[in-house]
C-alpha cells in the first residue's frame, strides 16, 4: 500500500529483471527464511515443552529459548522495519514487531513469539506462492538462446546474439532455438511457436515463410535472413511488454495503494485509543490493556487486503503470457474484465491479411500489362496489403516496372505517383472520383465485384484504367470467435475501409449484423467513440499502422502481434503474439476472471479483518488466534490468486498448417 504498505510483509510481487544469479539469490533467501522459522518454531516448542515437563525448568533457559524464537522469527520482518523507518514509513512490519515487542512487556512472551514465527513462515509461504508467477514469467524470458551460428565469408561462425543484425544469415540446425526474426531461404522443417504464440502444435515451415526467434527448429537444416537487429526481435519485445506490466498497477491497486498510508496512521491511532478506552472505561489492568491494543493492532493489519490485487493481477499476466497473450499492465486486465464491445478491424485481423487478385478489368484498347506495370510501379511505395497485391500481381507476371516519382500518399484513400511523366493513381472509388469523373463501365463492374465480396481498387491517369477486385479469405476461428463472444454477451462490431456493399457481404460470412464501412482512418476513431459512448468500455482489436489511432482511443487496444505492424504493437495494451483470433474471447474470459478472483480476495480480505476486529472486542480473542487469523487469509488471498495460472483455453489448438 503506497509507501506504507507496498511491500506488505515485505513480499515483493514484481517480478525482476531475468537472471540466473538473482534467481540463485532469491532461492537462497527463501531456504533461509524457512530454516529461520523453523528454529523458532524449535526454541518455541522446547521453552513451551521444557516448562510443560517439569515446573523446575530453569526460567533463564526459557527466557533464552523465546529470545532466540524472537530473533529468528524476527529477522525478517526487523530487516523491513529498519529499512522503512529510515525512509519515514509505517506498515504492517511495523505494526507485526511493534504488536510482539509489546507482548512481551505485557508478560506474553509465548504469544509474542508465536506472532514472530507465524509472521515469519507466512511471510517464507507468501514468497514462496508468488515465486511461482514470477518462475511462470521467467520460464518465458529462458527461451531466448544466448548464441547464434552465423555464415560469414562460406564459413560458419558461432556469435553472441547480441551481436546479429539485420540481414545476418542464420544457419539453424535440428532442435536448435532459432536466433533472430527472419525469413526462410532454404531448408523445409516444422517449427514450434509454442512458447511465443500459444499454438501448441509445430508449424510446417518452408523457403519464404517467416520465423520468430525463440522458437524450436524441428527436423530439418534452415538457413534464416534476418530481417531486424536483435534488440527489436518479437522476442525482445515479449521481454520489455512483461518487464513493463510487472511494474504497472490496475486502477483498484493504485486506489488501495492511495489510501494504504491513511490507513496504516489510523490504526496506529486506534491502537492507542484501545489502550486507553481499555484502560480507563473498561477499568483494565495496564498490561491487559495492551495486550487487548496489540491483538486489535495485528488483526486490524491491511496485509491480505494489500495483497488481494497484485497477487491476482501477475497472476494472469504470467498465465496470459504462457500462451501468446500479453497484458501491458493490471489496467488491461481490469477493463477486459467489464467490457461490453469490442471493434474489429477487418483486414489482417478478421482476414488472414493475405489478400490475391481474384480478377481484373482494364479499359478497351489498352494492354492489361502496361496498365498492371504502371499501377505497381506506384503501389511500390505502400505499405498497404492491397498495394502489395498489386505488386506481387505485376511480379508474377515478369513485368519490368521502376518506383514511381513524387509519390504521395492519401491515408484511407489511395497512393499517386508520376510514372513514365504522367500522374498515376491507384485507390478507392472516392480518390478516384476527386479527381476526375467515373466512366459507366468502372461502376458496373464496381457493382458486381462487390456483390462477390471484393475488395476494389481503382488505377487511373486522366480517366479509370483499370478494376482490380482483391479478395482476402476468412482467418481460422474468425467465426467461432465472434459466435463466442455473442455467447459472453459482448457486441462485436467490424470497421473496415471497403465499399458497404463488399463489407455486407463479408460481414454475413461472419454471421455479423453490425458493421461499419468505408471508413478512413478518422473515422474509425470516431466509430470508436460512439461505441464508448453507448456501452462506456469498448475494445479495439487491429493489426496495420491506420489503426493505431482507434487502438489509442478504445478503452484497451488489442494488437495481433505476429501479423501486426510495430505500431499497432505499441499502441496496443494487450498483444497477442500469434495469429489466433480466437485469443479475443479468451483475453476477455481472462479478465472477468481475473476481476472476479480479485472481488473474492477483497471481500475475504476485508470480511476477515472485520471478523477480527469484533472478536477481539466482544469475545476477548487472544493475540496467537488473531495472527492465526491474520497470516491464515493473507495465505490464501495469495493462493486463491494463484488459480489464475491454472485458467485453461476454451478452445482446442488448431492445427499446424
Amino acid at each position: 500500500m503506497s509507501s506504507a504498505t507496498a511491500n506488505c510483509c515485505s513480499h515483493n510481487l514484481h517480478p525482476p529483471s531475468p537472471g540466473e544469479g538473482e534467481e540463485a539469490s532469491e532461492r537462497r533467501e527463501l531456504s533461509v527464511q524457512f530454516l529461520l522459522s523453523a528454529v523458532c518454531l524449535l526454541f518455541l516448542g522446547a521453552g513451551r515443552l521444557g516448562h510443560g515437563l517439569s515446573h523446575e525448568f530453569p526460567t533463564q533457559l526459557e527466557h533464552a529459548f523465546l529470545i532466540i524464537a524472537y530473533l529468528t522469527g524476527g529477522f525478517y520482518p526487523m530487516l523491513g522495519v529498519i529499512e522503512d523507518l529510515r525512509e519515514f514509513r509505517f506498515n504492517v512490519n511495523f505494526l507485526m514487531v511493534a504488536a510482539a515487542l509489546g507482548a512481551a512487556c505485557v508478560g506474553a512472551k509465548e504469544e509474542g513469539a508465536i506472532l514472530m514465527f507465524l509472521f515469519s513462515f507466512s511471510g517464507a509461504l507468501e514468497k514462496y506462492a508468488a515465486g511461482r508467477t514470477r518462475r511462470a514469467i521467467r520460464s518465458l524470458m529462458k527461451i531466448s538462446p544466448s548464441q547464434a551460428t552465423v555464415l560469414r565469408d562460406g564459413r560458419e561462425e558461432i556469435v553472441p546474439v547480441s551481436a546479429l543484425h539485420r540481414g545476418d544469415l542464420l544457419v539453424v540446425h535440428p532442435g536448435e532455438r532459432i536466433a533472430g526474426d527472419g525469413v526462410i531461404l532454404d531448408g523445409i522443417t516444422s517449427v514450434d511457436e509454442s512458447s511465443l504464440t500459444g499454438e501448441s502444435l509445430p508449424v510446417d515451415k518452408g523457403p519464404g515463410r517467416r520465423v520468430l526467434a525463440g522458437s524450436i527448429n524441428g527436423h530439418g537444416l534452415i538457413r534464416v535472413k534476418t530481417d531486424r537487429e536483435a534488440s527489436d526481435t518479437a522476442l525482445a519485445k515479449i521481454f520489455r511488454i512483461l518487464e513493463e506490466a510487472s511494474h504497472r498497477k490496475a486502477p483498484t491497486e493504485r486506489l488501495i495503494e492511495k489510501y494504504g498510508g491513511p490507513y496504516t496512521w489510523t490504526i496506529l491511532i486506534l491502537t492507542l485509543f484501545t489502550l486507553l478506552g481499555a484502560r480507563w472505561f473498561a477499568e483494565m489492568t495496564w498490561s491487559a490493556a495492551l495486550y487487548r491494543a496489540m491483538t486489535f493492532m495485528v488483526v486490524a493489519s491491511p496485509c491480505a487486503m494489500v495483497l488481494s490485487i497484485p497477487s491476482a493481477v501477475l497472476a494472469a499476466i504470467a498465465s496470459g503470457a504462457r500462451r501468446g497473450m500479453l497484458f501491458k499492465g493490471g489496467l488491461a486486465i481490469e477493463i477486459l474484465g467489464c467490457c461490453r464491445a469490442i471493434a474489429f478491424d477487418k483486414t489482417g485481423t478478421l482476414t488472414q491479411g493475405k489478400p490475391q487478385l481474384a480478377e481484373a478489368r482494364y479499359a478497351d484498347g489498352l494492354k492489361a500489362g502496361d496498365v498492371l506495370a504502371d499501377a505497381a510501379a506506384v503501389e511500390l511505395n505502400s505499405e498497404h496489403p492491397l498495394a502489395k497485391v498489386i505488386v506481387q500481381e505485376a511480379r508474377r507476371h515478369n513485368l519490368r516496372f521502376e518506383r514511381a516519382e513524387a509519390s504521395r500518399a492519401w491515408p484511407g484513400l489511395g497512393v499517386e505517383g508520376i510514372v513514365r511523366g504522367e500522374t498515376v493513381r491507384v485507390g478507392s472509388e472516392a480518390f478516384i472520383c476527386l479527381h476526375g469523373g467515373m466512366q459507366p463501365w468502372v461502376r458496373d463492374t464496381l457493382v458486381e465485384f462487390r456483390a462477390r465480396g471484393l475488395t476494389c481498387l481503382i488505377a487511373a491517369r486522366e480517366g479509370p484504367l483499370a478494376v482490380f477486385g482483391v479478395a482476402d479469405s476468412l482467418r481460422p476461428g474468425a467465426i467461432r470467435a465472434v459466435a463466442e463472444l455473442a455467447h459472453l454477451n459482448i457486441r462485436t462490431v467490424m470497421l473496415t475501409g471497403d465499399h458497404q456493399a463488399s463489407a455486407a457481404e463479408f460481414a454475413k460470412k461472419l454471421g455479423l449484423s453490425d458493421f461499419r464501412a468505408s471508413l478512413l482512418p478518422d473515422q474509425k476513431v470516431e466509430a470508436v467513440r460512439e461505441l464508448m459512448e453507448q456501452h462506456d468500455v469498448v475494445a479495439m482489436v487491429g493489426d496495420g499502422v491506420n489503426d493505431a489511432p482507434a487502438l489509442v482511443t478504445a478503452s484497451v487496444g488489442v494488437a495481433m502481434g505476429a501479423s501486426g505492424s510495430d505500431t499497432a504493437m505499441e499502441s496496443a495494451d494487450v498483444v497477442l503474439m500469434g495469429d489466433d483470433i480466437e485469443r479475443v474471447p479468451e483475453i476477455v474470459r481472462l479478465g472477468r476472471k481475473t476481476r472476479a478472483i480479485i472481488h473474492q480476495n477483497l471481500v475475504f480480505s476485508v470480511g476477515v479483518i472485520l471478523a477480527l476486529i469484533g472478536a477481539t472486542f466482544f469475545a476477548k480473542l487472544r493475540l496467537a488466534l488473531g495472527v492465526i487469523g491474520h497470516e491464515g487469509s493473507t495465505i490464501l488471498v495469495v493462493f486463491n490468486s494463484l488459480r489464475l495460472l491454472r485458467h485453461a483455453s476454451a478452445h482446442p489448438p488448431r492445427e499446424a498448417a
